[in-house]
């Protein structure tokens, strides 16, 4: 924090991003991030209200005479990659923590300072080979059967057998419907 900062750039809420920052936060510059991150800032490290501003993804600022977009960056809720066009005409982008996904490239931003952008700033925290992740459709899936297979053991435990597996037998021709009993 200091006097002659006239702008933070928060890109999500992950404490190697935030490191430093709690309530007794007084700018005088202002902490830009998307709403998400800005609700995180104030619920969980007490920043006042008006020492934040907050933007929803694909909005673009004026801040400190530099436009500054906010794009999804698929990392975590609210996280962002920052796009800067200076008032020099440079432009720069800032991933930060950033996922990246095909669909990246069709952010019209993006699109617009394709084979401009003058400088870009990666975290490259994983970028060593010896880091192998799963795809996140891959991680998505995985979680969502686990929670499915979650959901059908509780719901055998208490009544005693799954809602497809009940589902199905009521409707076999033939077979009369039994009710769930406790196990």
């Amino acid at each position: 924090q200091s006097a002659k900062v006239e702008a933070y750039f928060l890109s999500h809420f992950h404490g190697d991003h935030y490191d430093g920052l709690n309530e007794n936060f007084q700018g005088p510059g202002l902490i830009h991030c998307t709403r998400v991150t800005a609700a995180l800032v104030k619920q969980e490290l007490g920043v006042k209200s008006h020492l934040i501003q907050s933007y929803d993804m694909d909005d673009t600022a004026e801040v400190c005479g530099a436009k500054v977009t906010f794009l999804d960056a698929n990392h975590c809720p609210g996280a962002a990659m920052l796009l800067f066009q200076l008032d020099s005409g440079a432009i720069h982008l800032h991933c930060g923590d950033m996922r990246y996904d095909p669909r990246m490239q069709q952010y019209p931003a993006l699109i617009q300072a394709r084979h401009k952008i003058d400088k870009l700033y990666l975290d490259t925290t994983y970028c060593h080979p010896k880091h192998v992740f799963p795809s996140q459709q891959d991680s998505v899936d995985q979680i969502a059967n686990a929670v499915a297979q979650i959901v059908k053991t509780s719901f055998r435990k208490v009544f005693g057998e799954a809602p497809a597996e009940s589902a199905a037998k009521s409707a076999t021709p033939g077979t009369p419907a039994t009710p769930a009993t406790p196990a």
